[in-house]
């Protein structure tokens, strides 16, 4: 038996918000049961059943195609001109300029788009478009629990172990792109054929380098230029300086002559804020805070552990500890947003990890707290420094008054002013006997 029921709409009511009120039921079917179909009803004994009391969930997982990004440029040159006119010779522009610009057509046009522009323009200058309505505003993250997230890896295309010695951002925050120096550093640990290549790797493609670094020595450190990031300058094992331009190739554009080099493998380096920005400086340690916190700090250890130091809110402990690799890990870099940061392992991974927000934006005032607490430490540490100086300065003296007071006569010394004291008195005492029996003899 077919149920259905007809609704029925006149064409002018079409796209008309309906409109319900309650009526009563109405019986649309009857359905009685079939007596026939009871004699075949079988009743099941025993019956087993299983109930749940969670609910039932699915999980399905499915690997994607790797999408390769290429990049590709487009010379633009100018057109839009007639083909009678030839754009490169400027007499020819300009005659054909004016020629339309007296035209009634193109009057008309310019007055037309004219007024609509203006209309435009008096909004914009009635209404602020880049006015910020929520300055000032901060969130409190104190109770949100830390966490990092693993945003991408890359591994070292090539088959010998090296370690990710170094790595460095773009200087540019919204270019997603680091550069990566791959190094063996223990001495004579390096094998026969070993590569030397380094790279530039973009996080958006993590499958294959943006650009290549093939040094004349391997590479142990390596920057993007503050002012222009298409240089790239890299500190070389054998000592010597080099530089590169992504876009001139792999090879090194230039380098210190080795004669003049550092006699020691390149460490570090730091770009120098000049008028050129090519000046290089070198450099020890450096203690570096977090780009966007103030009070986060970062350590890595041989465990394969992160360590991430949040000093605003305690100094006891970390306050994260994220196991990223169980090889050692090597360097890392925190991106200029504070939001992610890059880590180098032995085994050439580069690992880049992306900071809750907690650990990313600053907390009320933590500046001028960190600043304080980091004054308060450092004149702590100069009174310890003077107090031990002048214990030293007291002890010193101390022990100058010991040795002016004390005795410098040795033992044999002593027994020998005793003895010689013992003989004088006897002699003397020998010398009073005699005169006594003399004087006696006298009197007698």
């Amino acid at each position: 038996m077919e149920i259905y029921h007809q609704y029925l709409k006149v064409r002018r009511q079409f796209g008309r918000h309906p409109t319900f009120q309650d009526e009563g039921a109405e019986m649309l079917a009857d359905v009685r049961p079939n007596e026939e179909h009871a004699k075949d009803y079988i009743a099941r004994n025993p019956v087993n059943t299983v109930t749940q009391c969670v609910p039932e969930m699915s999980e399905h997982d499915a690997n994607t195609n790797a999408v390769i990004l290429a990049t590709k440029a487009m010379s633009h040159v100018e057109g839009g001109w007639p083909k009678d006119v030839d754009h490169t010779e400027a007499e020819h522009t300009i005659r054909y300029r004016k020629k339309v610009e007296k035209d009634e057509d193109y009057v008309r046009t310019v007055m037309s788009l004219g007024s609509s522009v203006e209309e435009l323009i008096k909004q914009n200058n009635a209404v602020d478009i880049y006015e910020e309505y929520y300055t000032g505003v901060t969130s409190d993250h104190s109770a949100e629990v830390p966490s990092v997230k693993t945003l991408t890896v890359f591994k070292d295309p090539h088959t010998t172990k090296r370690s990710a010695s170094y790595v460095n951002w773009h200087p540019d925050p919204t270019t997603p792109k680091l550069v990566v120096a791959y190094s063996i550093l223990q001495f004579q640990q390096q094998p026969a054929g070993m590569p030397l290549s380094s790279y530039v790797w973009d996080v958006n493609n993590p499958n294959t380098p943006d650009n290549e670094l093939l040094p004349t020595s391997q590479i142990c450190v390596a920057k993007f230029n503050l002012k222009d990031p298409n240089l790239v300058g890299a500190g070389q094992y054998n000592g010597q300086f080099a530089y590169f331009d992504t876009r001139k190739g792999s090879a090194a554009v230039d380098a210190t002559p080795i004669d003049i080099s550092h006699r020691d493998p390149v460490y570090d380096f730091a770009w120098l804020q000049s008028k050129t920005g090519t000046e290089v400086g070198w450099r020890g340690g450096v203690r570096e805070a977090a780009p966007t916190r103030p009070g986060v700090f970062y350590t890595i250890k041989m465990d394969g552990t992160l360590d991430v130091w949040d000093l605003f809110y305690k100094h006891n402990e970390p306050t994260l500890t994220v196991q990223v690799s169980d090889v050692p890990l090597t360097s890392f870099a925190a991106h200029e947003s504070g939001t992610t940061i890059a880590v180098g392992t032995a085994d050439g991974c580069a690992t880049v990890l992306t900071l809750s927000t907690g650990l990313s934006e600053p907390a009320p005032n933590e500046k001028a707290a960190i600043n304080s607490m980091f004054d308060r430490e450092t004149q702590r540490e100069k009174n310890l420094e003077k107090a031990i100086k002048e214990a030293k300065v007291k002890a010193r003296k101390e022990q100058a008054r010991k040795e002016e007071v004390g005795d410098s006569v040795t033992d044999d010394q002593l027994r020998s002013l005793e003895d010689e004291f013992f003989s004088a008195v006897q002699l003397r005492r020998g010398d009073r006997e005699g005169r006594g029996h003399i004087n006696g003899t006298a009197e007698e």
